[in-house]
């Protein structure tokens, strides 16, 4: 089991725990766990949602704890849900956000609380959260009970989400009166395909019966057709409730940063009544207070701030040094690999210009892949760079990490790997290879397989003070460049072409070779 999977399974362990107690302390009528995950692999650290649902008398209380949230910097959630239809297969859970924005009530604590790094940090939570729901307990109870209110709610909340996605659906209304438009069209088909002459006054009148019972059967179904997408399309705005909820100005408020959050919510559009409730409260506090657990209140001051690691900025001046002390392994791998390939490279020639001048390309491919090792061991990092507040952001490392991001950094490494080796051969393969007969230009970078020239081609080997740098002016150090017979010209400027090792075989080809002047 990973520490993912050890962090994930102890937390839900707790929050089990505390639902049970909850559950025999409020005399619920049963108790269920569901677990829901991102794909069929079941694993801890796979984990979409854990869901414990303590049904009562009209309607059931569902705690959510969330691992991750899509597109969100907070991990490890609690959140709770309301459902008022127990009986209802197609039952709907409203946030305990809305349910307290419909009563006009403002809750005492925040109502989804991210950055539950411990066991007891997850206690404290769930209390807070019970208490929230224990304070409104008998309002949910009657709520649950009316079916005009929950009519009302639901209706609300619909609208909002309409509001939100700038969405319509067709209303009662609309459907009742599509059928009525087309009701003679409907009948004159459903006469043609039932009797095959001119109907009696008796058949008239219980053709007509019969379709009017088609009629309110069609009219039904598609009722319930609307409902259950408008459910669907209201889980779905939820989600995005959720997702808010952990936005910059709920931190704000949650920390007790009454100015900050009455700002960044005050920019939220579409606000709920929650939201609104949140606004009018800090706004006419007369002193503002924290809304979160005493452990909460310390992840998210000390490494959080705006939803953002406080660490982030930190974490990048500490990059460099890392690489460098995670990627100097890979330096040392990646100059065996670069060798075995010289090593196969030179096997075959006289002489290579460029392979050993190249060698400290190595570095480049290092550093890359001690960043992606850093990122493999976080711990260690913490602990090297980060000695006093280590723990708390291993712990927070621990609880964002997932089995998708662990796949999409191994598939990356894997990726980078294979760049990394890649660069190193075409590194290597990078030079002027001479052979008995004559040379290769492998000068470009991508040349896998250069042109290929004989000595008795080579006019001279020209010698110049200042080195063209191919824009009209020179470098300040000597070079040679290879003129060919045919008038051609192959600049080797980029390498040491003054190696007296390079030009002795020239030399002892029979090609000329201009001498150094001062």
């Amino acid at each position: 089991m990973t520490e993912a999977e050890k962090f994930t399974d102890v937390l839900i362990k707790r929050l089990e725990e505390c639902a049970k107690s909850f559950y025999n302390e409020t005399n619920a009528l049963s108790f269920e766990v569901k677990t829901n995950y991102n794909s069929k692999l079941e694993a801890a650290d796979n984990i979409l949602s854990h869901e414990i649902d303590i049904y009562y008398n009209e309607h059931i209380v569902r705690f959510s704890y969330y691992p991750h949230i899509p597109l969100s910097t907070s991990h490890s959630i609690l959140t709770c849900y309301v459902s008022l239809s127990k009986s209802d297969s197609q039952r709907l859970f409203y946030p305990l956000s809305q349910i307290y924005g419909f009563l006009g009530v403002t809750p005492s604590y925040a109502l989804t609380l991210p950055l539950i790094l411990s066991a007891d940090s997850m206690t404290e939570c769930f209390e807070c959260i019970a208490d929230s729901l224990t304070a409104i307990h008998s309002d949910i109870k009657a709520l649950s009970c009316s079916q005009g209110e929950k009519d009302a709610l639901f209706d609300a909340e619909f609208g909002s989400a309409c509001d939100y996605f700038k969405s319509r659906f067709p209303t009662t209304d609309d459907i009742k009166s599509e059928i009525d438009k087309s009701r003679e069209e409907w009948y004159g088909y459903f006469i043609s395909d039932t009797y095959e002459q001119p109907l009696s006054p008796e058949d008239e009148t219980n053709t007509q019966s019969g379709f009017e019972q088609i009629l309110l059967r069609i009219n039904d179904e598609a009722q319930s057709m609307l409902l259950a997408d408008k459910q669907k399309f209201l889980t779905f705005y939820f989600r995005q409730l959720l997702s808010r909820s952990l936005s910059s100005g709920f931190e704000a408020y949650m920390v007790g940063n009454y100015p900050a959050a009455i700002k960044k919510l005050k920019k939220l559009k579409n606000k709920t009544q929650y939201e609104n409730l949140l606004i009018d409260y800090m706004e006419n506090a007369e002193s503002p207070r924290r809304h979160i657990p005493e452990s909460i209140y310390k992840n998210l001051t000390e490494l959080y701030k705006n939803g953002i690691s406080k660490n982030n900025f930190k974490e990048a001046l500490a990059i460099a040094p890392a690489m460098i002390i995670f990627g100097a392994p890979w330096a040392a791998l990646f100059l065996l690999i670069y060798f075995l390939f010289f090593y196969f490279e030179n096997k075959n020639s006289i002489y290579l210009l460029g392979p050993l001048e190249n060698a400290p390309c190595v570095i480049l491919p290092a550093l890359i892949m001690g960043i992606v090792t850093v990122s493999f061991n976080m711990d260690k990092f913490y602990k090297l760079f980060f000695r006093k507040n280590s723990e708390k952001l291993t712990a927070l490392q621990t609880a964002a990490s997932s089995r998708s991001a662990l796949k999409f950094m191994k598939g990356l490494s894997a990726v980078l790997l294979i760049c990394s080796t890649a660069f190193l051969f075409l590194t290597v393969h990078q030079n002027l290879k001479l052979t008995e007969n004559g040379f290769y230009d492998n000068t470009a970078f991508f040349s896998i397989n250069g042109p290929f020239y004989e000595y008795e081609d080579v006019e001279r080997l020209h010698y110049q003070q200042q080195t063209p740098n191919g824009n009209g002016g020179t470098f300040p150090y000597p070079s040679y460049a290879i003129i060919l017979k045919n008038g051609e010209r192959i600049d080797i400027d980029h390498f040491d072409s003054c190696n007296e090792k390079f030009l002795d075989v020239f030399k002892d080809k029979g090609v000329e070779v201009e001498q150094k002047y001062n």
